[in-house]
C-alpha cells in the first residue's frame, strides 16, 4: 500500500477520534481509493488512554484512610 494513503488514514483518524475503520473505509471510498475495511483499521492511529493506577499508587493515595479503617465500601 502506497505511503501516502497510509498518512491519509493516520490523519483522517487523528481529525476524527470519533469515526471508527468503517466510516473511514467509506470516505476512502468515496474518494476513490479502493481498499479493505480491515487495512485501514490496521493503519489507523491507536488511541491512547491513560493506564490505571497501580497498587502502590493505591496505597499511597489512600495509606490515611487504610490506617484509621475509614475506607468506604460500596455494595452494588
Amino acid at each position: 500500500m502506497a505511503l501516502e494513503i497510509r498518512q491519509l488514514i493516520r490523519a483522517m483518524s487523528l481529525a476524527n477520534p470519533l469515526w471508527g475503520a468503517p466510516r473511514i473505509h467509506g470516505e476512502l471510498l468515496k474518494l476513490g481509493i479502493d481498499i479493505g475495511q480491515t487495512s485501514v483499521a490496521k493503519y489507523m492511529a491507536r488511541q491512547r488512554r491513560p493506564g490505571s493506577q497501580g497498587w502502590k499508587t493505591f496505597l499511597c493515595n489512600h495509606a490515611d484512610g487504610i490506617a484509621h479503617g475509614r475506607m468506604a465500601i460500596r455494595n452494588g
